[in-house]
């Protein structure tokens, strides 16, 4: 781990242990898995309506993703890659569960592994600066719906996902505790009472007295063009809290791609992209 204090001193060591004592992780939950199907050989597909799905005997995956956040005297940049798995991850078919916009999806996938993740941070407290980098690891889930577009095209949408939050510390190390969401209104920072939401596109605000709360959100389908799941997908969220004297900003910005498809003699189980954020 590299690591580098740009200025300051380390007074604000227990910073972090009160902004994210409240962070705990929920996993994802939707209903029964619908039954397997068998396929032409020994393949094995999921099939539901018209929609049919190989099992992936491989996995090339990619994921990129940033976060700025700040508020009143501190504020935080952090940039993450997936740089490796530990193991093989888990592509497990839902039950079908219909998206925010309406959309009822064909099937529903969740993704799940335990990732290591390079983190690159950079804090400021007041007028103090700090920088670190750091390999850690921490497991992740993602889930995917695939959809019909207006014109019967099939379509890789986001469902819901979450990404480990890591935040540079003035000790020069990076804490990595709780998760980002891919959509808004979901992971462990704060979102000011806005809904869970996966629509394509997003807007909410929300004025009171005491702050006025707003979001906007793009999300990014990609076109099926495989029996595999292959896909590329954007996440791109704000959220906004405006209080009279103070304003709290939250944005996240993430890229994922996924090939998978079946394996040939000699190929990796695993690899790993580098997607353009």
């Amino acid at each position: 781990m590299e690591q580098r204090r740009m200025t300051g001193s380390g007074m604000w060591t227990n910073f972090f242990a009160g902004v994210l004592a409240a962070i705990a992780f929920s996993p994802v939950c939707l209903s029964a898995a619908p039954e397997l199907a068998t396929a032409n050989g020994n393949d094995t597909a999921i099939t539901q309506n018209s929609v049919q799905m190989l099992e992936p005997e491989y996995f090339k995956l990619g994921i990129k993703y940033t976060n700025t956040t700040y508020k009143g005297y501190y504020s935080w940049i952090t940039s993450a890659r997936l740089v490796g798995i530990e193991g093989i991850p888990g592509w497990q078919t839902l039950g079908l569960s219909m998206l925010t916009d309406g959309t009822m999806p064909s099937l529903v996938y969740t993704l799940n592994f335990v990732g290591v993740w390079e983190f690159v941070g950079e804090l400021t407290l007041y007028d103090e600066h700090f920088y670190a980098t750091a390999r850690q690891k921490a497991d992740c889930a993602l889930v995917f719906a695939l959809t019909e577009d207006e014109n019967g095209n099939a379509k890789w949408r986001i469902y819901k996902g979450r990404l480990p939050i890591a935040v540079a510390t003035s000790e020069g190390g990076i804490n990595v505790s709780g998760y980002w969401g891919l959509c808004v209104g979901d992971g462990d920072t704060t979102t000011g009472g806005i809904p869970f939401n996966n629509d394509l596109s997003y807007e909410y605000r929300e004025p009171h007295e005491a702050a006025t709360t707003s979001a906007s959100q793009t999300l990014t389908a990609s076109e099926c063009i495989s029996n595999y799941p292959v896909f590329a997908l954007l996440s791109d969220n704000i959220v906004r809290i405006e209080f009279p004297d103070d304003t709290y900003y939250d944005h996240t910005r993430a890229a994922i791609t996924l090939e998978t498809g079946a394996k040939e003699p000699g190929m990796e189980d695993v690899t790993i992209l580098d997607p353009e954020l």
